[in-house]
């Protein structure tokens, strides 16, 4: 069952004033006001409260570009699109949202062709399905580009970070090092903790149909149909990894959820396989 209005309201307002996710880094003035005069959580009034605000930043920064201004014209346009990226918050599980996910990734570019030096899309081409397999053509065009293949880092939040786990195993040998931050490992494969985080409070809304999407599911029952097909990473693969890898836990959490006393300049092991000197 799905918040109301004024528990989302509630719950966003928290969040904000801690500048927690999803609001951690967009001008608080533009959600705060979004906020207070949102109609519903329902994805076509939420996408539309967001993109309005959007829209406005989005020419803003045409503006500043059309007048040289380009460090206004930068922060216009990244606030664009986090504005945007709330659209379609968690993720785009609605035509609306997916509308708002489309903006936000044209923002995002805006943004990031102003960086100094200038990102660049690079489209690779793949041509099958299989997840991991995907990767490949990616580090290869890294090793015949005019880039560095000896110092190649992933890092990956979230489902990004169980990708960045998994191609530590998979292509550990284009790898230098791989970041998980805060993705999931063994214990998120476990059909006790699936079922015990159906309504995690860190998601406002979607949670489940979020979760399904990732395997191309709409509901609880697709997620846990496809996901158990998909292999895990979990000790086993840990335990072939050649690089260290290592969870990003602050060392209260660290401490009351797993037992580890972190120590100042030391990692502890994924599955509590140890410590290790950060070199």
């Amino acid at each position: 069952m799905g918040r109301s209005l004024e528990d989302g309201k509630a719950w966003m307002r928290a969040h904000l004033a801690a500048r927690g996710h999803p609001f951690d880094v967009i001008d608080p003035a533009t959600a705060g006001a979004v906020i207070e005069t949102l109609g519903g959580l329902e994805p076509e009034a939420w996408a539309t409260a967001w993109l309005a605000p959007a829209a406005g930043f989005a020419e803003r920064a045409r503006s500043a570009e059309a007048a040289g201004d380009r460090g206004t014209a930068r922060e216009s346009w990244w606030q664009a699109y986090l504005c945007a990226f709330l659209g379609r918050y968690p993720s785009p599980v609605h035509a609306a949202k997916l509308t708002a996910c489309y903006r936000a990734r044209e923002y995002f570019l805006r943004a990031a062709s102003l960086q100094d030096p200038p990102a660049e899309r690079v489209e690779v081409p793949f041509p099958g399905t299989d997840g991991e397999r995907a990767w490949t053509p990616v580090f290869n065009w890294i090793g015949a580009s005019d880039l560095d293949a000896d110092r190649v880092v992933v890092l990956g939040m979230s489902f990004g970070g169980y990708w960045a786990h998994k191609l530590a195993h998979t292509h550990a040998e284009r790898l230098t090092a791989a970041v998980n931050w805060g993705g999931g490992i063994h214990l998120t494969f476990q059909p006790s903790w699936q079922e015990k985080s159906r309504n995690a409070a860190s998601y406002l809304m979607d949670l489940m149909p979020t979760r399904a999407r990732i395997f191309g599911g709409t509901t609880f029952e697709d997620y846990i149909a496809r996901f158990y097909g998909e292999p895990p990473v979990s000790r086993g693969t840990v335990e072939l990894v050649d690089h260290l890898t290592a969870a990003l836990w602050p060392p209260s959490l660290a401490r009351r959820y797993f037992g580890w006393e972190v120590v100042p300049g030391r990692f502890h092991l994924i599955e509590g396989l140890g410590a290790a000197d950060v070199r």
